[in-house]
Parts: C-alpha cells; sequence; structure tokens
C-alpha cells in the first residue's frame, strides 16, 4: 500500500462459511479455501490480496493485475460454497498485533 501513496485495500478471503473474528490474528487457524495457483491449486486458512478498487493483485495466481470480477468469479470457481471476506485495517498507533477486520466492499 505504500508504494500506492496509501491508496487501496488489503482483502483477506476466507470459506462462505468461516467464523470471523475482528482482530487478524484469530483467521490463521479454521476451515480451508482453495487458490488455483500456476502450480495447481492450493490450500488456505485465509487468503490476503491487495486492491487498487479496479483489480486484484495476487502474485499465488498471477504476475499480472485481475480484474476483481474475473477474480471473484475464479475464487467462487475454486470454492463452490462461496468465500466470505473482511478489509484488512491496521490499528493506528497501537501496533501489528491489532489489526482489525472490518467488513466492506472493495
Amino acid at each position: 500500500m505504500d508504494a500506492s501513496g496509501g491508496e487501496g485495500k488489503i482483502v483477506v478471503f476466507r470459506p462462505s462459511d468461516a467464523t470471523w473474528s475482528n482482530t487478524y490474528n484469530d483467521v490463521m487457524m479454521g476451515d480451508e479455501m482453495v487458490v488455483g495457483t500456476p502450480q495447481g491449486q492450493e490450500f488456505f486458512t485465509y487468503h490476503s490480496v491487495y486492491t487498487d478498487g479496479r483489480y486484484f493483485f495476487d502474485p499465488f495466481v498471477s504476475p499480472s493485475p485481475i480484474a476483481q470480477s474475473d477474480y471473484l468469479n475464479m475464487l467462487n470457481e475454486w470454492n463452490p460454497s462461496g468465500v466470505s471476506w473482511r478489509i484488512y485495517t491496521p490499528a493506528p498507533n497501537i501496533g501489528p498485533s491489532v489489526i482489525h477486520l472490518n467488513k466492506g466492499g472493495f
């Protein structure tokens, strides 16, 4: 995000039926979701990507930006039960251990 002048968001994806906490550290356990990579399908408890508001940037999937709608379609194809997401929001002046995950759009 620093390279974009503070613009954009980090989006954390999990399976649609995942239980969400409001802090980042708590998403590291639970059900797995699938992400297709050039090496094949990989399984993750969560998957974080950057968006500038139009494209997702996910080096696991592609070296090139992927349109948001195309990326969401891919995730849903790999995860027929669907995916859910939260926006990664660092808490200023509190420290890296307090990072909030908020519902919202990209």
